[in-house]
């Protein structure tokens, strides 16, 4: 799965929650399901950008397992609100295929006039222990920006050098 816009990533994540609701009340797939190793409901991990001007780490918890496409294991968005503004948070794991496995996650904020949307990308992330931190790679795009293809680079050849950084640490 190739990682376009942060808008889209949403979207997806949306129509994937309406989709799950319908399929629901159809008979089960006879696709084996994914095992994710890394995401479960309800643990929290940080998200610690690096460089001038981040901010503070955010704190983020998974949501319910909604979906399993062949491409990836989707967690529905935990929704909070922070000081008037509409706070989703989303996490989605995409085991290795066409290309290597990787992990993101993703924070939405909405304040009525703007959506501004975080991504951290961490590639071959293997086992993770609570308090380990995941080195990736960041992007913060405004309403509807296109997230860097760089993105999409880093998951093929794993280089972080001269791109904005972050890291995805577990706390429970």
């Amino acid at each position: 799965m190739k990682i376009f816009c942060a808008s889209k990533v949403v979207l997806r994540l949306l129509a994937l929650a309406v989709v799950g609701m319908v399929v629901g009340c159809a008979p089960a797939a006879t696709t084996p399901p994914i095992n994710d190793p890394i995401f479960a409901q309800g643990q929290i991990w940080v998200m610690t950008l690096q460089g001038a001007n981040v901010g503070t780490p955010r704190t983020m918890t998974v949501g319910t397992r909604s979906s399993v496409k062949r491409d990836g294991v989707f967690y529905e968005p935990t929704i909070t609100r922070e000081g008037g503004k509409v706070v989703g948070d989303s996490f989605v794991f995409d085991p290795l295929d066409s290309d290597p496995e990787f992990i993101f996650a993703l924070r939405l904020v909405r304040d009525g006039t703007t959506d501004v949307s975080e991504v951290c990308v961490v590639r071959t992330p293997g086992a993770v222990a609570i308090g380990q931190p995941l080195a990736g790679v960041y992007a913060r795009t405004v309403d509807k920006e296109k997230t860097p293809e760089y993105f999409n680079t880093y998951i093929e050849d794993g280089k972080t050098e001269g791109l904005p950084t972050c890291t995805l640490t577990r706390t429970r």
